[in-house]
């Protein structure tokens, strides 16, 4: 699997917008068992044929953006196979991103094993976006009811903005639970919980240690990633292209903010220590996913899980340090 821009058809490169089918003819050992094909989701709409009966379909595949419907939905399709031969058929379309072909791997197996494996991380990711949001809507709380702390705010407003890529992203969770959602908007949704998160995460980080930063590398930072999110406004053919060189931006800050963590534990900050382990804790969370958005190798899903974990753990940590040190002093004064 590959995306179309990585491939070339009789000599000339493969534009992302357009259709393809795709043929597999696979050679089944004799009395394998009952069999099954994990699918993921494809740029940006694909229907699946086995043996000439559709097995599958992810949107609306046609052959112009008014005939194409795009979706992501990773599915599991247990296959009747009968006799050796399994012939499959891909049929896909895209004119709606600027990304276009299939660039996963499609998995055959055992229907159980494989069907356990996404339903085990769609359930790690529905119970690591529930952990967050609640945690999001505490903060919230502590900032109302308590100092107006803007650190917690921006804080609470970063897990409130991630929670929902945990579900609209990867295994797409969400899209299970409302398969009738619209891609567009399911799109935007997840392009903007990235840019915004990251933009309350560089404005939290600020307010956190405001001696130990730079008053103007935090706005700037803050301020690209707005800009960024405004150009979800724009068609998803067009605003999708600007994805890499966000990443960049975004490992620029990790380094910046892991830079600013570390002037905080020198100077004995309070929680200053906390922020440093999880800063370098999401950073090799976000390389490992980045590894395989480009498709150099795919992270164990259960660890990055525990990264997560440890993250907001550790982040939650920072601010309880926090709180705890403001009740001390309002108590010795």
């Amino acid at each position: 699997p590959q995306r179309w821009r990585q491939a070339t058809w009789r000599g000339k490169p493969v534009p992302a917008e357009g259709y393809a089918t795709y043929t597999l003819t696979v050679l089944l050992p004799p009395r394998s068992g009952p069999v099954a094909l994990d699918l993921p989701d494809v740029y940006t709409a694909y229907r699946l044929y086995a043996n000439g009966e559709v097995l599958a379909e992810g949107g609306k595949v046609g052959t112009d953006a008014a005939s194409t419907r795009p979706f992501w939905a990773p599915q599991v399709r247990r296959i009747l196979a009968t006799g050796d031969t399994l012939r499959l058929v891909l049929h896909v379309a895209n004119f709606h991103h600027s990304k276009g072909g299939p660039y996963k791997e499609i998995t055959l197996g055992n229907p159980d094993e494989l069907q356990l494996r996404l339903d085990t991380q769609r359930s790690l990711d529905f119970f690591l976006t529930g952990c967050l949001f609640m945690g999001g809507l505490f903060f919230l709380g502590l900032y109302v009811y308590g100092r107006r702390d803007h650190a917690i705010l921006y804080f609470c407003l970063f897990c409130l903005t991630y929670s929902y890529r945990l579900v609209g992203t990867d295994e797409y969770a969400l899209h299970q639970v409302f398969p009738n959602f619209s891609w567009h908007v399911a799109i935007r949704l997840e392009y903007l919980s990235l840019y915004v998160g990251v933009a309350m995460f560089v404005l939290y980080t600020r307010a956190l240690y405001p001696v130990d930063s730079y008053p103007r590398v935090g706005r700037v930072m803050a301020g690209l990633c707005l800009v960024f999110a405004a150009t979800t406004l724009l068609p998803a053919g067009w605003f999708t292209r600007f994805i890499n060189p966000f990443l960049v931006l975004m490992f620029a800050y990790i380094a910046y903010a892991i830079h600013v963590y570390w002037l905080a534990v020198r100077r004995k900050r309070p929680g200053a220590m906390f922020a440093l382990m999880s800063t370098v804790v999401i950073m090799i969370v976000f390389f490992a996913i980045n590894l395989e958005y480009f498709g150099v190798a795919a992270p164990d899903n259960l660890l990055l899980f525990v990264g997560y974990v440890g993250f907001f753990g550790l982040q939650s940590l920072v601010l309880s340090f926090r709180f705890a040190f403001t009740l001390q002093k309002a108590r010795e004064q």
